[in-house]
């Protein structure tokens, strides 16, 4: 069953699809910081194409503004792009 069947009349969604979309959303984040320029590549389309929007929205994030930090911490390279991949992280789920 996917998330938009489970959507209750109301639109909202229960907690399991809350920590299913913040895992999504962590993962992809920290896939800019990946060894594999593949893995890397693919989170950047991930946040290019817009396809964490919905997940955004529904945890209460501006997808704007996440897309906004991926690409700052995409434009720079090494240990300051780790920093700034574990600051996205850090506000997204707080972890």
């Amino acid at each position: 069953m996917g998330i938009r069947q489970r959507e209750s009349a109301s639109g909202s969604f229960d907690d399991n699809d809350r920590v299913i979309g913040q895992r999504i959303l962590k993962r992809a984040v920290l896939d800019l910081f990946d060894k594999e320029e593949a893995v890397r590549m693919d989170a950047i389309e991930f946040f290019a194409s817009n396809n964490h929007n919905n997940l955004a929205q529904n945890l209460g994030v501006s997808p704007i503004k996440i897309k906004e930090q991926v690409m700052t911490a995409i434009s720079h390279e090494g240990i300051r792009r780790e920093k700034l991949v574990r600051n996205i992280v850090r506000d997204l789920v707080g972890n």
